[in-house]
């Protein structure tokens, strides 16, 4: 017999990974007006970005933070050249 646990914390994962699919979505369309494809992907020779990126664990976690933290600094370094 399964045990009740289990079973109420995959429904929480499966809720939960649906909800970030949207918000991943939102995401990668406020970087297209930041214009990361030019900005951020092609002077670091990066494919571009998808709704998946974030969401499953990458084979290499070092690469996945390597994405997010340069995504950030790109980010601030355009909020620090407009003000």
């Amino acid at each position: 017999m399964e045990d009740p646990q289990s079973t109420s914390s995959r429904a929480d994962q499966s809720s939960v990974t649906v909800a970030v699919f949207p918000l991943m979505e939102d995401s990668l369309e406020r970087l297209k007006y930041l214009n990361y494809e030019k900005e951020f992907c092609l002077p670091r020779k990066r494919p571009l970005l998808d709704n998946l990126t974030f969401i499953y664990p990458a084979k290499k976690s070092v690469s996945t933070i390597s994405e997010f933290v340069g995504i950030i600094c790109m980010v601030a370094r355009f909020n620090y050249e407009r003000s």
